[in-house]
């Protein structure tokens, strides 16, 4: 299912657009991105972890009623053709909402399927 997702950028809000978005009770479990030809599918995957990741921190918060996470495993899978390459983006916490340079740098664990000759 496509998902718009609100994401903030260096304090200005903006939104990331998920090919498929698997969702479950309380948070966003799975991003797809297919790669069109025309945009490269890996930052945008990894913009749209980032809107997950902010999106799931404001429900805890808002209706939950729970503290933020620092950290999660936020999995994706980008779609080059029919290749494809799993990404695991960690470290999301505030790396783009206040446009500060990370205290830590973020961690993209990447996984290119083998393909069968």
């Amino acid at each position: 299912m496509r998902t718009d997702i609100p994401l903030t950028i260096c304090g200005e809000k903006s939104h990331a657009k998920t090919d498929i978005c698997v969702v479950g009770a309380d948070d966003i479990l799975l991003l797809v991105r297919q790669d069109k030809g025309h945009k490269d599918a890996e930052p945008q995957l990894i913009a749209e972890a980032t809107a997950a990741f902010q999106t799931d921190n404001t429900r805890r918060t808002r209706v939950l009623g729970q503290d933020t996470i620092d950290a999660k495993i936020m999995p994706g899978i980008t779609l080059v053709g029919s290749s494809p390459t799993f990404l695991s983006p960690r470290n999301l916490r505030k790396l783009l909402h206040w446009g500060a340079f990370p205290s830590c740098m973020p961690i993209f664990l990447r996984c290119l399927a083998p393909l069968a000759v």
